[in-house]
């Protein structure tokens, strides 16, 4: 994956989701980032908007969901769906 976005990849949901899940990896310590942050994707996840759901899961939660403070954050702050959506990029 690249460094930074080029001016294209804004068009592609993913890549930019992509960019938001490595800078959330970095920001793992600022906890009001992360509150902010799962409230998003919180709000996504239960949209009923099944490209939206497939973009957290996919682009956000497969990337974080390998660590174990990641699984932590997950188990406090997701709400249900995000959590099933979360699971499942575990056993991705």
């Amino acid at each position: 994956m690249k460094d930074e976005l080029d001016e294209s990849d804004l068009d592609l949901p993913y890549v930019v989701f992509g960019f938001f899940a490595l800078y959330l990896r970095k920001k793992v310590n600022d906890q009001g980032f992360i509150e902010r942050s799962f409230d998003l994707l919180n709000e996504l996840s239960e949209s009923g908007d099944p490209e939206l759901t497939n973009l957290v899961q996919v682009a956000v939660f497969e990337t974080i969901a390998d660590e174990e403070k990641w699984k932590a954050l997950a188990k406090q702050h997701l709400r249900d769906k995000a959590m099933a959506l979360f699971r499942r990029a575990e056993d991705t």
